[in-house]
């Protein structure tokens, strides 16, 4: 089903955007066929599994402090990032970068290489080909710095470098 041409038309005359939508909606209707019971009057679509707590504080205080430091990690990145002005930077890729700044600075025990890689990879599956190049390259240039002022702060068997 989820490989036939119509539904494929049908949704993408409802919004161009569909396919960005499409797993997680046909994992929404694969876990409501796996819980479906025989002769069960009420059909529902299961509900989304939010997450562990400790995910959910994660992704909150990755939000609050992305939000917070917007000013000043947009300048840092326009600083480091040559012949680029800001406003030339595509957004999905400034976003990006400023999400893995504020991991790197507030979640000391996640490694600077983790972050790096989870964010090259998050580009390459929502930017264009040539923005993982830029964003690592950014990143890079911008994690030495923060590592060597102290501003990166890792504790921890298996987080430093050596």
């Amino acid at each position: 089903m989820a490989q036939n041409d119509g539904l494929h038309e049908f949704f993408e005359q409802k919004s161009i955007h569909w396919l960005e939508d499409f797993d997680l909606a046909a994992t929404m209707v694969m876990r409501t066929l796996e819980v479906i019971k025989p002769g069960d009057p009420e059909l529902k679509l299961t509900e989304l599994d939010h997450g562990t707590a400790e995910e959910r504080e994660f992704v909150s205080g990755l939000y609050r402090e992305t939000v917070a430091n917007e000013a000043a990690d947009t300048k840092t990145i326009a600083d480091n990032a040559p012949n680029w002005d800001a406003e030339r930077i595509a957004l999905s890729d400034m976003l990006l970068m400023r999400m893995a700044l504020n991991e790197a600075r507030s979640f000391e025990l996640i490694p600077v290489k983790v972050t790096m890689n989870e964010y090259i990879e998050i580009a390459k599956a929502y930017s264009s080909p040539k923005s993982t190049l830029f964003i690592n390259g950014v990143l890079d240039k911008l994690f030495a710095v923060m590592k060597q002022d102290g501003t990166i702060r890792k504790v921890g068997r298996g987080l430093l470098e050596s």
